[in-house]
C-alpha cells in the first residue's frame, strides 16, 4: 500500500511536493532522534551557540524532508529532468578513462541528496555506474528503491558481496560508486580517524578497494544552489601507484566530506547514529587479543 502512495505521489508537481515536505519536516523536528541530532551537532561544534545549532537542526529535517519528497519524484524524472536539477560540473574529467577503457572509484557522503546523486551518477557521467548499498530490512522497499536507483542504467550491489561483484564485472568499464561515510559494524574491520571533532571509525573498503583493482579515486563534492537544484563537482581524491602498507586513500576522503559539510552543516544526515560505539583504548584492544587467541 505504502509503494502505491508513493508512486501515486510521484505525479504531484514539484510546488505540491514540497508543501508536503515543510510539513514532514515540521513533524520529524517534533518527533524524529531529537536527541541524537542536537548530541551530535554539539560534539562536533563545540564553539556554536545554542540558537545556531537549533538553526542547523532545523536545517537538518529539512534537508531530509526535501531528501524524501525528492525521490519520490525520482520514479517520474526523466534523465533531462534530472540533468536540469543535478548538474556535473566536471564531468568530462572522466572522458580520459572512457578512452582508456578504465574503471574509477567515487567516494560520496550523505550530503544534500544523495538518492538524486546516485541516480546522476547513473545517467549524467560518461562512465556507466556500479553503485554500492546496504539492503533495507522490508524487503518490498528495498526492491522499489532498487527499481528507482536502476532506471537509468546503473548497476546495484550489496555491500557485503562488493569485491565478488567488482572483480566479475571487471572488463566492464565503469565508476564504482560509494557513500563512504557509513558507521561500520563493531565486528568489522576498521579506520579510526578524527572527523567531525570526534574519533569516528569508518569502513576500510573505500580504501581497499580501489588498491585492490588498482583504480583511481575521486570525491563527489554536492551542494545545493537552491530548493531541488544541485551542483556536483568530481575531485580527484588518489591514484595509482599505491604505496604498500600506507592508508591514504581514506584520510583524504574524510578531509573532503568534513570540508563539505562544514560549508553546509545543516546538509548532511546528522540523525545517523554515527558515533553510537567508542574507539577502543589500547587496554581494550588487548583485552581483545587475549580473548581471541584464548
Amino acid at each position: 500500500m505504502l509503494i502505491l502512495l508513493i508512486k501515486a505521489s510521484s505525479y504531484l508537481p514539484f510546488r505540491a511536493l514540497y508543501v508536503l515536505a515543510d510539513f514532514i519536516a515540521f513533524v520529524l523536528r517534533l518527533t524524529y532522534r531529537k536527541k541524537v541530532v542536537m548530541s551530535n551537532l554539539k560534539s562536533a561544534f563545540p564553539k556554536k551557540s545554542e540558537k545556531e545549532l537549533k538553526e542547523i537542526s532545523r536545517q537538518t529535517y529539512q534537508n531530509m524532508a526535501d531528501v524524501m519528497v525528492e525521490s519520490v519524484k525520482s520514479f517520474r524524472l526523466t534523465r533531462e529532468e534530472l540533468g536540469q536539477r543535478l548538474v556535473f560540473i566536471n564531468a568530462s574529467i572522466l572522458e580520459a578513462y572512457k578512452e582508456k577503457r578504465q574503471s574509477v572509484y567515487i567516494l560520496a557522503a550523505h550530503q544534500c541528496n544523495w538518492e538524486w546523486l546516485a541516480l546522476g551518477f547513473s545517467s549524467l557521467l560518461p562512465i556507466p555506474a556500479d553503485i554500492l548499498y546496504k539492503p533495507l530490512k522490508d524487503k518490498a522497499f528495498d526492491d522499489h528503491m532498487l527499481s528507482i536507483r536502476s532506471r537509468f542504467g546503473g548497476y546495484p550491489i550489496p555491500k557485503d558481496s562488493a569485491l565478488m561483484e567488482i572483480m566479475r564485472r571487471r572488463d566492464k568499464t565503469r565508476a564504482i560508486c560509494i557513500a563512504a561515510d557509513q558507521v561500520p559494524m563493531r565486528s568489522t574491520n576498521k579506520f579510526w580517524v578524527r572527523f567531525m571533532n570526534q574519533d569516528t571509525a569508518f569502513y576500510m573498503g573505500p580504501e581497499q578497494l580501489p588498491k585492490f583493482t588498482n583504480l583511481p579515486v575521486f570525491f563527489a563534492r554536492i551542494w545545493r544552489t537552491s530548493r531541488g537544484y544541485y551542483k556536483v563537482e568530481l575531485v580527484p581524491v588518489a591514484k595509482p601507484p599505491y604505496a604498500k602498507g600506507q592508508i591514504d586513500i581514506l584520510p583524504k576522503y574524510v578531509e573532503e566530506a568534513e570540508h563539505m559539510i562544514r560549508q553546509s552543516p545543516g546538509d548532511w544526515l546528522w540523525s545517523h547514529r554515527r558515533w553510537k560505539y567508542p574507539k577502543p583504548s589500547e587496554s581494550d584492544k588487548v583485552n581483545q587479543f587475549e580473548e581471541e587467541s584464548n
